[in-house]
């Protein structure tokens, strides 16, 4: 697993500048995060909002030294250990990655996403196939700008 560090203005920073290495630890940590556990992950999530299923998360920015920014978390987790999968999002502020770039690191990428026109904010989204533990991963990017990923989903099914 990658190792976090928060650093003293509450923002995150990693040992790493690749964004597909904390991609990979990020989703592995995911699988094992439970609402009991939950508090020991180095992102320093915090619980936001509750509903009688599912916890909802959010953590501080994460800096990828000179590549860019890991932001706007959102972690939502089963109370029960039976109930829906993990899942993860968080925007990506930084350098440009192209559709191109991804499918260097991810090559079995479909498309699951298309904007409907109704907004410049709506996305086109890519998504790996399921992995052995039925996790895929999801590279969003946004109509308004279709070059750069904008966001990543990690979600279990």
């Amino acid at each position: 697993m990658m190792f976090f560090m928060l650093a003293a203005n509450g923002k995150a920073n990693m040992t790493t500048t690749a964004l597909w290495d904390f991609i990979n630890d990020i989703s592995a940590s995911v699988k094992q995060m439970t609402v009991n556990n939950v508090t020991q992950s180095s992102l320093g999530f915090t619980l936001v909002k509750e509903n009688p299923e599912v916890n909802f998360y959010q953590a501080k920015t994460l800096n990828l030294h000179d590549s860019g920014k890991a932001e706007h978390f959102d972690l939502r987790l089963s109370k029960a250990p039976d109930g829906v999968k993990p899942f993860l999002s968080f925007s990506w502020r930084g350098e440009c990655f192209s559709l191109d770039t991804i499918k260097q690191h991810y090559p079995q990428l479909g498309l699951t996403g298309v904007p409907r026109g109704r907004s410049e904010n709506e996305m086109t989204s890519y998504t790996t196939p399921a992995d052995k533990d039925k996790q895929t991963i999801t590279f969003s990017f946004k109509a308004n700008k279709p070059d750069c990923l904008s966001r990543v989903i990690i979600r279990g099914k």
